[in-house]
């Protein structure tokens, strides 16, 4: 399976949306952004060139390819449950495929 064509058009699917929520949280003003379980880029890909885009992802595969379609992004290999940020150092900090991948998200996320 070619994950970022599945991504590319589930991230499709939630343009709307995303556009809104991020709209509403103030994109606009945000210059450093992240997405913590970015995988192949699907979604850092669209955000706006003026942002400081980092994505985070445990899968050194998918940050590969990731690099390949936000090539501007800052990518770091790391675990959504332990953030290598500092406190504030971000404007913005969302996730949009993660959860999909957690067998047990309430329990691994929300102790």
């Amino acid at each position: 399976m070619n994950w970022h064509t599945r991504y590319s058009q589930q991230a499709n699917w939630t343009r709307e949306l995303r556009t809104y929520i991020f709209n509403n949280v103030g994109l606009k003003y945000a210059q450093n952004i992240l997405e913590v379980g970015c995988g192949t880029g699907a979604i850092l890909s669209g955000l706006p060139k003026y942002l400081r885009i980092h994505g985070l992802d445990i899968n050194p595969a998918a940050l590969t390819e990731c690099r390949l379609h936000a090539s501007d992004a800052f990518l770091l290999r790391g675990n959504a449950l332990q953030l290598p940020y500092l406190d504030q150092s971000l404007d913005i900090v969302y996730s949009h495929f993660l959860l999909l991948w957690f067998a047990t998200p309430c329990k691994r996320c929300w102790k």
